[in-house]
């Protein structure tokens, strides 16, 4: 069984997309797509290790995501980005979860993060608890995605253009749909660095919070009110000063928005 992971980047060079991996402790073959004002490829092998960097004029990250999963060559594929700090054989760890588990097609790993914890046991994930991972905890079974022709909502994520996040929600709420069968195990893998996020603002942005009704919407109509009823409720104080009522409100106009711009 082999593994690749996927590393999402802007405006790099050669050298730069080499320290990037140097930095982020990546020695493991990786697919690089780094959105540039050039579209070119190379391969670099070196130590073992297969490096292929995809040189595009493309924007937005979802965009990103999908170029690398339509040139996977490996049978397990990891989301990652550039501000991680990837921990010694976590591609073993991977690989290991997926041979002692046929039955995966999406696994998501746990993590160090500032921001949240997430859970100290292995479980098969519901559906409700999906909108709460994120992008670098995900790994992939190449061919159960795209035998189901699965990818990322290219109207959402940074450089989308309309909604700024959540394209991951979405992506494992469409493999759910199609019957992935998706876990989770406790194993970490990776750490996410401090510094600024390239898509949030604060809990009380209303941009942020329409956005969260049209991830919502998009990941599925009939859990849509129970989603926003649950977040609003959830992180009332943060949505300060927003009232609970108010954040429903602008939910749905985010709903709207979205359906709006999928509108034929």
């Amino acid at each position: 069984m082999t593994f690749e992971i996927a590393i999402s980047t802007m405006h790099k060079n050669h050298d730069e997309v080499l320290e990037m991996l140097k930095h982020e402790n990546i020695k493991c073959d990786c697919i690089v797509i780094n959105q540039c004002d050039e579209d070119y490829s190379e391969i670099i092998e070196e130590n073992g290790q297969k490096i292929r960097i995809f040189y595009t004029t493309e924007r937005g990250l979802s965009k990103s995501r999908n170029m690398a999963l339509c040139n996977a060559m490996a049978d397990i594929l990891a989301i990652g980005d550039d501000d991680l700090f990837y921990y010694d054989d976590f591609d073993k760890i991977i690989l290991n979860y997926y041979e002692c588990n046929s039955k995966a097609d999406v696994v998501l790993f746990n993590m160090d993060d500032l921001y949240k914890t997430f859970p100290s046991k292995n479980r098969k994930c519901t559906f409700l608890e999906l909108s709460g991972y994120i992008s670098m905890e995900a790994t992939f079974r190449v061919s159960a995605i795209q035998k189901r022709f699965l990818k990322f909502n290219e109207f959402f994520g940074t450089g989308s253009g309309c909604f700024n996040s959540g394209e991951e929600n979405i992506f494992l709420a469409d493999c759910y749909h199609k019957k992935c069968r998706i876990f989770y195990c406790k194993d970490k893998i990776v750490k996410r660095l401090p510094g600024d996020s390239s898509w949030f603002t604060s809990f009380n942005d209303e941009k942020f919070i329409k956005d969260r009704g049209a991830i919502y919407y998009a990941m599925s109509k009939i859990f849509f009110p129970l989603y926003i009823f649950r977040f609003a409720f959830k992180n009332r104080k943060k949505l300060k000063p927003f009232s609970i009522f108010k954040s429903l409100s602008l939910m749905r106009k985010g709903k709207r928005e979205y359906l709006q711009i999928i509108k034929p």
